[in-house]
């Protein structure tokens, strides 16, 4: 009992003394158990190999998709702002939100605020427009005739050129010389009159551009009815009955076009014919053509895909701090409704397709010597160099046309042993250069 007694003691004692340590000291012996533990679970399993080993994948036969992914906003097919022609008040709207319209119906109706003599300046000037462009035009008529002429005369200058070559013993050399020098006068006075008649068609064309913007002065000031400029819904009315309106401010380019800075009143939208407007860089572009099919997204209907197909590519890049992007138009086939103009689109364009065909990881086929090559792992555990042709590629897989077979086993990369892994395209890659390559068989064990 005694003995039995003490024993208890000393284990109470030994309790007591654990719980007063501090907590560091409680800590630390935590962690060297621990660490007992843990060295004799490792000396009691057998050592794993440190040896690189191979990362491998499968042939395989599927269909597969080449694709792009685009982003962009929607934008409506046939979408018309329309702005007043006439500075002034608007007497009447016969429109509103919603309404369906067709081209040339009345949309509404605006009072010129502008003075009589306003009106009158407009009109001379107006006048005096239609003047130069008809001034223009004979200028040009008549420098046509002229260039003709001169063309005519350089004909037969050379004519008698060619006469005195084919006979030169009847000619001195004085008729020779003044031959020669009339058909070079000839070719001067052509030469300046084809000159002077495409300086006249740039006169014309810049007179025709000041027409244009003299009409439109004059059209400023006088009252007028307002009408649809095609059929569609009418969008984003922003005029009412009373509002001051003002007419579009023109300024006049050098191929004649006009570029206007009115308020858009209202637009005339055809929602029926929904387009993704998306960018495209220049260096997928040649990819994209009109006809193929597409998947749409939009951000204000996320769990919904729709269909579309390309219907129109821009031919007139835009750069963009150094970045030059092509704009590519998706029709939705079937668009929902309450779809908007400017919604965030993205869309997947399928760029081509391959049905039933051999395929790898793109990381197992390499460019050496001017050939594809893949490495095949054999079923004697060996690798064996391999040249293959190959046809589409994807983001990840390669298309195989000769080389390999299903069901063959190619390596696509390097795996060390604690789980870490080295791409094929990296200084570890089985495809690399350095001193030639060694057969290594599975498990990383040097091989023959």
């Amino acid at each position: 009992m005694t003995e039995s007694k003490a024993i208890g003691k000393s284990k109470k004692t030994l309790r007591q003394r654990l719980v007063q340590l501090p907590l560091w000291q409680k800590v630390a012996g935590l962690i060297a158990i621990l660490g007992i533990l843990i060295l004799g679970v490792r000396l009691v399993r057998p050592t794993q190999s440190t040896e690189q080993g191979y990362q491998t994948a499968t042939v395989e036969q599927k269909n597969l998709v080449s694709s792009l992914s685009v982003t962009g906003n929607i934008v409506m097919g046939s979408q018309f702002g329309v702005s007043s022609s006439v500075t002034g008040v608007v007497d009447e709207v016969y429109v509103k939100n919603g309404d369906e319209v067709k081209a040339g119906q009345a949309l509404f109706k605006v009072t010129s605020t502008a003075s009589p003599q306003e009106k009158a300046s407009a009109y001379a000037s107006y006048q005096n427009a239609k003047n130069s462009v008809q001034s223009a035009e004979q200028n040009k008529s008549s420098l046509d005739i002229s260039m003709w002429q001169k063309q005519q005369s350089l004909l037969t200058a050379e004519d008698k050129v060619k006469e005195m070559e084919d006979n030169l013993d009847d000619y001195t050399d004085l008729q020779r010389q003044a031959i020669y020098s009339a058909r070079v006068q000839a070719q001067k006075d052509y030469a300046l009159a084809e000159e002077k008649y495409k300086t006249s068609e740039n006169g014309v064309t810049s007179a025709k551009a000041s027409l244009n913007s003299a009409l439109l002065a004059y059209q400023a000031t006088q009252n007028a009815t307002i009408t649809a400029p095609t059929a569609g819904m009418i969008a984003n009315l922003a005029v009412q009955k009373g509002d001051a309106v003002t007419a579009s401010s023109n300024s006049t380019t050098t191929n004649g076009s006009t570029n206007s800075n009115a308020t858009t009143a209202m637009y005339v939208t055809n929602f029926k014919d929904v387009v993704m407007k998306a960018t495209v860089n220049e260096v997928d572009l040649p990819k994209v053509q009109v006809g193929q099919k597409a998947t749409v997204t939009l951000d204000a209907f996320p769990d919904k895909t729709f269909v579309g197909t390309v219907n129109r590519i821009d031919m007139i890049g835009t750069n963009s701090s150094g970045v030059v992007t092509f704009n590519v138009y998706i029709s939705l086939l079937s668009p929902p409704e309450g779809i908007g103009s400017g919604m965030t689109a993205s869309g997947v364009v399928q760029l081509d397709s391959r049905e039933n065909v051999l395929t790898v990881p793109s990381s197992a086929v390499q460019a050496q010597n001017d050939q594809q090559v893949v490495r095949v792992l054999t079923s004697g555990n060996q690798v064996e160099e391999r040249v293959v042709e190959t046809g589409l590629e994807t983001d990840t897989e390669t298309e195989i046309t000769s080389g390999l077979q299903a069901g063959e086993t190619v390596i696509t990369g390097t795996a060390g042993s604690l789980g870490g892994s080295t791409s094929s395209t990296g200084g570890n890659s089985v495809f690399s250069g350095g001193g030639g390559m060694r057969m290594m068989s599975v498990g990383g064990r040097p091989g023959g």
